[in-house]
């Protein structure tokens, strides 16, 4: 375990100068409030996440603003959830679908960073990772097909909704092709699979000092085609990933590429 952890100092402190990029404003789409009462349907789910931390209150709340342009769809057998990171706002892109946000309460830089250690150095399975699998479970042995979507600390939490699926007897290889996973800047050092299932795409800019000390430095253990962009700057969602995403930096093959709706 030292050792691990001598490792992981190691990558931390040297890529500490891409740090001050972390939140550099590159567009006008930029936001850097977390998520506020405006993006959610109503002001009662806003409270009902703000209580998460000490009423176990954890999502699915609904965002009035979701994250991005999908193909338009009216199927009821889908379900997209999106959980988020350090610092993200959900106010500046949209989706032709319903999108369920699991608010992973952030606090913080210093205290986000730490609960993502937490999650994927010491292998403590957050509440909102508990959480996250039952729904996503529920929904497959319902036969829905899953979009689960998440930035930085919200990609631990989804290798760790993974990790919980696989562990379950009764979802299937069957279920798990109805699932799907993208990240962006993700922080997880490990992302599981069972026969090449469930899909996954990893988002990631070569500046991103999350995504260095993440998924980039531990990418032969990360499940799913990682796609770089090398010269790309920032860990913002919005201005750094979503941006880029549908520019085409990441290129053309990504599957969630694929639904973006042009306009």
């Amino acid at each position: 375990m030292y050792t691990r952890l001598f490792q992981e100092a190691k990558v931390v402190l040297s890529n500490i100068k891409y740090i001050p990029s972390l939140f550099t404003r590159n567009s006008v789409l930029c936001y850097e409030e977390d998520i506020g009462p405006e993006d959610y349907e109503s002001i009662s789910e806003y409270e009902e996440a703000l209580s998460a931390p000490t009423a176990h209150k954890i999502g699915p709340f609904r965002c009035k603003h979701p994250l991005l342009v999908l193909r338009k769809t009216t199927d009821s057998s889908e379900s997209v959830y999106f959980i988020n990171g350090i610092r993200t706002s959900l106010s500046d892109a949209f989706v032709d679908k319903t999108v369920h946000l699991i608010h992973n309460p952030t606090y913080g830089i210093l205290t986000d960073v730490c609960e993502g250690m937490l999650g994927r150095s010491f292998g403590k399975t957050s509440s909102a990772a508990k959480f996250s699998a039952d729904i996503v479970r529920k929904d497959l042995l319902a036969h829905k097909k899953v979009i689960l979507l998440s930035h930085s600390n919200g990609g631990i939490i989804s290798s760790n909704v993974v990790k919980l699926l696989l562990e379950c007897p009764d979802i299937k290889d069957s279920h798990l092709e109805q699932l799907e996973i993208y990240t962006f800047g993700s922080g997880a050092l490990s992302h599981p699979s069972r026969n090449n299932l469930p899909h996954a795409e990893h988002f990631a800019n070569g500046n991103d000092y999350v995504a260095r000390i993440g998924v980039l430095w531990r990418a032969a253990t990360i499940f799913g085609e990682i796609f770089l962009d090398e010269s790309r700057t920032g860990h913002l969602l919005s201005s750094h990933y979503i941006d880029g995403l549908l520019a085409g930096c990441y290129g053309k093959r990504s599957r969630l590429f694929s639904y973006i709706k042009t306009k």
